[in-house]
């Protein structure tokens, strides 16, 4: 008969495998690295043993191990930690006769054991197995694990005496049968890789479940001392390793040349010439170049290749097919023009900062358009009327008066005549000044535009005036038409000032609506009951008094206006 300490064995493993559980979390949370396969499946087969009251309290009975066997799988969450998903199934049982303190008793128990439970693995070698890159490389290592689960059980104990009698309290134990027990799988195994698909190993676990009902015998036996079992056993698991076609040790989803075996150096692709570019992206794969000119010769280093290089032995930049070009300017200096001033091809390397086609080196005007006749610069006369460009007020326009036209024949020249196509007289700058049949329009425009009662809605019969004004201000593109809105004194003040503001709105809208009139040449206002031009106490008086004013106002004389006629 052989035996262990149970107790010591399990606080000393649930410390070991604490504090490694610990250290590895902190080093995979620094330094993350994807296992390539992380995926296994398995089996394992082995012994499982129960600890209660039918054995002595410090004995491992190694003849009362029963079988157990189980399945698993198993993911590789880093290189030093996995976590298995476990199923067993096994039986348990004890006796009282095998006991030399407890054998006058004679209870017994049987129990089949299905176990389902969630494990943490601390692979003592795990860096050694993966590389940083996830890969894995078959090594034996020990192994802690720890997890939590369920244990259900069936015990059929057997409480009877020589006489087939049943004490009470062992018959209170029957009653108080449990099934169902939480568990703490905790223990430590070994495992060695055949290769990178098959592991084998062994491993040795204890399982408290933190009741005294495993064998089904407690208030009959020692209730203060919880049961456990244990699971050793034998495991041989598969890795669900991806596709290597090539057999290069990278798999097929990682390596970019899954037909053509290469080192991991070059993610798995060969390097026929070995300069350290591998053939898929080396521009000349059979000879040896420099990473710089894409695994091709270049013997001035200067990133173009040889073959490419108009200047082999001297650096330059690949703008200019590897020669020099001192000014920056995309021009080789052997055929730069002005190889330290930055230019342009079109100008064989040189400037041309008016873009008159004469460099700068050869124009007397560098700043200023002109013509390879003059030196570079502009014709004395562009326009042609007689007066060279320093004195033409419109030096592209041919002109009488200091060289500007005056389209509209009205005296003053286009360049001060605030209305060139217009004629106008030279007192209004320019622009037509308004007629009196005009003034009368406006004038008269009082009495025609209506709105419905207490309202700003326009009656159809305003529609005509308006649009004659609408008219006029087309006309006159330099005048500003002002609409000042009035009302009589019937009514609330404020309601009043209101609806004075909306009707000449209303007015403005209809001209912008439907003449396109421009609405920052209007300005609508409005002056309630202040402003009568009758007086109220009449009706023919109150309908004067509603109205709405319109005048037009040159651009000079607008903020006069305003200022007063508040």
């Amino acid at each position: 008969m052989s035996c262990i300490n149970p107790i010591y064995l399990i606080m000393s493993l649930l410390l070991i495998a604490t504090t490694l559980f610990s250290q590895t979390t902190q080093d995979s949370s620094s330094n993350s690295v994807k296992i390539e396969n992380p995926l296994e499946a398995g089996i394992l087969v082995g012994g499982s043993n129960a600890y209660g009251d039918m054995v002595d309290a410090t004995l491992l009975k190694v003849n009362q191990t029963n079988i157990a066997y189980g399945a698993f799988f198993r993911y590789q969450a880093s290189r030093n930690i996995s976590v298995r998903a476990n199923v067993l199934r096994g039986k348990i049982s004890a006796s009282d006769a095998d006991s030399e303190t407890l054998s006058n008793r004679g209870y017994s128990f049987e129990s089949s054991v299905t176990e389902i439970a969630v494990l943490g693995e601390y692979d003592l070698l795990g860096k050694r197995r993966f590389s940083k890159r996830g890969r894995m490389t078959p090594i034996f290592s020990p192994y802690f694990f720890v997890g939590i689960g369920v244990a259900l059980t069936q015990p059929t104990p057997d409480f009877a005496d020589d006489e087939g009698n049943i004490a009470p309290l062992a018959q209170q134990d029957i009653n108080n049968e449990k099934t169902t027990h939480f568990s703490v799988p905790v223990g430590a195994g070994i495992k060695m890789d055949i290769n990178k698909e098959l592991t084998v190993g062994a491993e040795f676990g204890m399982r408290p479940v933190f009741n005294d009902y495993l064998d089904g015998l407690s208030m009959a036996g020692n209730p203060d001392r919880n049961d456990w079992y244990s699971v050793g056993a034998v495991t041989l698991a598969y890795r669900f390793a991806s596709k290597d076609s090539d057999n290069d040790g990278i798999v097929d989803k990682r390596d970019p040349c899954p037909t053509l075996s290469g080192a991991e150096g070059m993610g798995g692709c060969p390097d026929t010439d070995g300069d350290g570019l591998a053939d898929r992206d080396d521009k000349c794969p059979t000879t040896f170049g420099s990473e710089r000119a894409q695994g091709c010769p270049d013997a001035d280093d200067d990133g173009v290749p040889d073959h490419d290089d108009r200047c082999v032995n001297e650096p330059g930049s690949e703008a200019v097919h590897g020669c020099p070009d001192r000014d920056h300017d995309g021009v080789a200096d052997h055929e730069d023009q002005c190889p330290d001033l930055p230019g342009s091809e079109e100008f064989s390397g040189c400037r041309d900062t008016d873009r008159d086609g004469v460099w700068d080196t050869e124009d007397q005007c560098p700043y200023e358009k002109g013509v390879a006749e003059f030196h570079g610069c502009p014709i004395p006369d562009r326009d042609g009327d007689g007066f060279l460009n320093h004195e033409d007020n419109c030096p592209d326009k041919p002109g009488t008066v200091n060289g500007c036209p005056d389209t509209d024949d009205d005296g003053l020249t286009d360049d001060v005549d605030d209305c060139p196509d217009l004629k106008g007289p030279q007192s209004n700058k320019g622009c037509p000044e308004l007629s009196e049949a005009d003034k009368e329009l406006l004038r008269t425009a009082i009495d025609d535009v209506k709105f419905n009662t207490s309202s700003y809605t326009l009656i159809s019969t305003s529609y005509p005036v308006l649009n004659q004004i609408g008219g006029l201000l087309k006309r006159y593109p330099t005048y500003y038409l002002v609409i000042d809105g009035f009302t009589d004194n019937r009514g609330n003040d404020f309601a009043n000032q209101q609806l004075s503001e909306y009707r000449a709105q209303a007015c403005a809208n209809y001209l912008h609506d439907e003449s396109g009139i421009e609405e920052e040449r209007m300005i609508a206002r409005g002056f309630g009951e202040t402003r009568p031009r009758s007086n109220n106490n009449s009706v023919s008086g109150r309908r004067q008094n509603r109205r709405v004013e319109f005048t037009l106002v040159s651009k000079d004389e607008l903020q006069d206006f305003l200022n007063n006629k508040r």
